[in-house]
Parts: C-alpha cells; sequence; structure tokens
C-alpha cells in the first residue's frame, strides 16, 4: 500500500522536474498534478514546457486551454474562432 500523500507526490514530482527540466512527460505529470489541485498558475508552465512531446502535445494544448479557462482568461481558440470563411479574392471584389 502506498502511504505518500498526493501532496508528497507532487513534491517528488517537482524535484525530478528541476532535476531534468527537458523530461516533458513528467513535466506533463507535474501541470496535470497542479491542475488537479487548482494551482493553475503553476502549472502553465509545466504544461507549456510539455506541447514539446509530439505524443502529448494535444492533450497538452486542452489541458492548457481548461486551465487558462479556469483561471478566467479567455479561451485562445475561442477568441480565433472557426477559420471557415476566407477572405475575400481581391480579384473577386473588382
Amino acid at each position: 500500500m502506498d502511504d505518500t500523500s498526493p501532496e508528497e507526490s507532487l513534491d517528488e514530482l517537482r524535484s525530478r522536474a528541476e532535476q531534468d527540466p527537458t523530461n516533458y512527460s513528467l513535466r506533463f505529470e507535474v501541470g496535470q498534478r497542479l491542475y488537479a489541485i487548482g494551482s493553475y498558475s503553476e502549472a502553465v508552465p509545466h504544461l507549456q514546457v510539455a506541447t514539446r512531446h509530439p505524443h502529448y502535445r494535444k492533450c497538452v494544448l486542452e489541458l492548457l486551454g481548461e486551465t487558462f479557462s479556469a483561471k478566467g482568461m479567455p479561451n485562445l481558440f475561442d477568441e480565433i474562432g472557426d477559420d471557415d470563411e476566407s477572405p475575400p479574392d481581391e480579384e473577386n471584389e473588382a
């Protein structure tokens, strides 16, 4: 049976992430744990680094969006919107 609390596990993960800052899967795990306990601002830099991992990129970007949303910041994807409407051709406007 594991006697460590989630906070102790997070401290250990943070320490490992400091020792190996380019371990993207570890940074993703730290970001996920921080998000889960509501430490959104602290989660962001870990998640931003984790976007460099090609296998986690989509999941990380989704979690980053949720993190910014939880912080009360507008979702970047909502601001950009669907780009279905292409700008008109200049030739067709004449």
